[in-house]
């Protein structure tokens, strides 16, 4: 099932083939960056929120280890001249993997780090 602020949109076989897709169009900016995707595995629900008043984090995604964002994008940030495309919630934060220093992110799958703009 698909619940979006607390009102159910339908049904899906594959809840977390759903999310992912939903991520995807969040990342590419078809969908609002502040859109949170949420899977409950023992639910098999995915929750969307779209709410205002939600503290929202940064993401930012390593492909093994390595962080996407390299000096340039850290500076262009510090600048003003570009922002975060998606960013997670405390509930896609359950389903996430999280890293406070890119160091720590050593996996072999992608995972996600929050971000501390005060370090560069």
């Amino acid at each position: 099932m698909q619940w979006m602020t607390r009102t159910m949109l339908g049904k899906h076989k594959s809840p977390q083939q759903f999310a992912n897709a939903m991520r995807k169009l969040r990342r590419a900016g078809k969908i609002g960056e502040f859109v949170s995707i949420f899977v409950n595995k023992k639910q098999r629900c995915v929750y969307i929120a779209s709410d205002g008043g939600r503290v929202c984090r940064p993401l930012v995604i390593a492909d093994k280890g390595v962080s996407r964002i390299k000096e340039l994008h850290m500076k262009e940030l510090r600048d003003g001249v570009r922002d975060f495309n998606s960013y997670l919630d405390v509930n896609e934060e359950n389903n996430s993997v999280i890293a406070l220093y890119e160091k720590e992110a050593t996996h072999q799958k992608q995972r996600i780090l929050r971000l501390r703009l005060s370090q560069s």
